[in-house]
């Protein structure tokens, strides 16, 4: 009877570092996909505000060159309308 519970000791002592393990890594897979989704929408935002950083510099220089007198005012409507 004693080597009986010795047996079961020693089995659910083998298996409770493999609950942890697997337990470890739902939560190390958890975080991963949860990340991957944050640099998704990092990288949309990124590409939004690249193209808006763009078109404001185009409009920097339209205006410059405005100022300067070498660009007509109905080349730069049509830039921004574009």
């Amino acid at each position: 009877m004693k080597l009986a519970f010795e047996l079961t000791s020693l089995k659910a002592k083998s298996f409770a570092p493999i609950v942890l393990q697997v337990i470890v890594l739902v939560i190390v897979v958890i975080n991963y996909l949860q990340s991957q989704s944050f640099i998704e929408q990092s990288t949309q935002k990124l590409k939004s505000t690249s193209k808006t950083i763009s078109s404001v510099r185009a409009l920097s220089d339209d205006v410059g060159r405005f100022m300067d007198e070498q660009l007509v005012l109905t080349s730069i409507t049509q830039n921004i309308s574009a």
